[in-house]
């Protein structure tokens, strides 16, 4: 009976809706607009009832239940950087003292690649000058140093003076700047027993040493979020990847094409903690980090020999072991 009247109803409808198509827009489902149409058509329709309830309500909490199961990729960037997988690992008080050069010149870099990080060389008023200068500007000046000095052998304190009063000159750091660069940090890396410092002036001479060096290379969503990692062998698909940009501060080839990687860093210590802490503490925040720029240069075909960081604030060269990140 129930079927009997639909059908009756959508016969006077299709009827009506000939020269009233607005009846259409009070319809109640699909039913209402298709059905008037299929009924009337010189094709005849059987129609017939069956009990679809519990079908019907499988289907409903199949859809209202159903969970996308790329939920967590979807939310991650398709674009990241170094720092920011550094800071996703580290706690709170770990960012406010890390290094936040990697992440001013991240800033200033583009999708095509490196920009420079930009130094005003307009003077502050002294009204707005603070007693002692930001932290982050003088590990700025001194990794600009690093990035234009013109290592020599047998260099001392004058060589290096003179080294950054030519480096002011090129617009590269301010006169603020030369004031506070000290070079005896910028000699502890080259005097350092590892001989890094060495290595370093050798591979300029030779011109292998690469400093600034920007790179844009692929990466699995667990190596961005840690929380998303299988567990198993399962490789991530292409469409997966996210896109990594970074720069390296330094990294060198030695005769044999072993690559050598340095990152700078002007973290301070701690209260009450010793020299072994804070390396200690050091190569585990920055492990990360160097394992990055690791992958990217070994996309050149090359086997990475070493990865240092140089601490400026306590003059010393620490050498990371492979897998570092703890």
């Amino acid at each position: 009976k129930k079927l009997d009247g639909e059908k009756a109803k959508w016969k006077r409808d299709f009827e009506f809706a000939k020269d009233n198509p607005e009846l259409y827009s009070a319809a109640r489902g699909f039913s209402d607009w298709i059905m008037p149409v299929m009924y009337s058509c010189a094709q005849k329709w059987d129609f017939h009832e069956e009990d679809t309830a519990s079908l019907r309500d499988a289907d409903i909490y199949s859809v209202l239940s159903y969970e996308y199961p790329y939920a967590a990729l979807s939310a991650l960037p398709s674009k990241t950087t170094v720092t920011a997988i550094k800071s996703a690992r580290m706690s709170t008080e770990q960012i406010s003292e890390s290094d936040s050069y990697d992440e001013e010149r991240e800033i200033n870099s583009g999708a095509q690649g490196y920009m420079p990080v930009i130094l005003s060389m307009k003077p502050e008023p002294e009204c707005l000058r603070p007693s002692e200068r930001a932290a982050n500007l003088i590990g700025t000046a001194y990794h600009q140093v690093m990035a234009f000095i013109e290592p020599a052998e047998d260099m001392d304190d004058g060589y290096v003076k003179e080294q950054v009063s030519r480096i002011r000159a090129m617009g590269e750091i301010s006169a603020e700047d030369e004031k506070d660069i000290d070079p005896k940090v910028i000699l502890g890396f080259f005097e350092d027993e590892s001989g890094i410092g060495r290595e370093f002036i050798k591979a300029y001479q030779n011109g292998r040493l690469h400093r600034e060096a920007p790179f844009e290379i692929a990466i699995e969503p667990d190596i961005y979020s840690p929380e998303l990692c299988r567990g198993d062998d399962t490789e991530w698909e292409q469409d997966d990847m996210m896109l990594l940009q970074g720069t390296i501060d330094c990294y060198f080839e030695d005769e044999n094409g072993d690559i050598t990687i340095i990152d700078y860093k002007t973290d301070r210590m701690r209260a009450g903690e010793d020299m072994e802490q804070f390396i200690k503490r050091k190569k585990q925040e920055y492990g990360v980090q160097l394992e990055l720029y690791a992958r990217a240069v070994k996309m050149l075909g090359k086997n990475i020999k070493n990865k240092f960081l140089y601490l400026f604030s306590v003059k010393s060269v620490v050498q990371l072991e492979e897998n570092s990140d703890g």
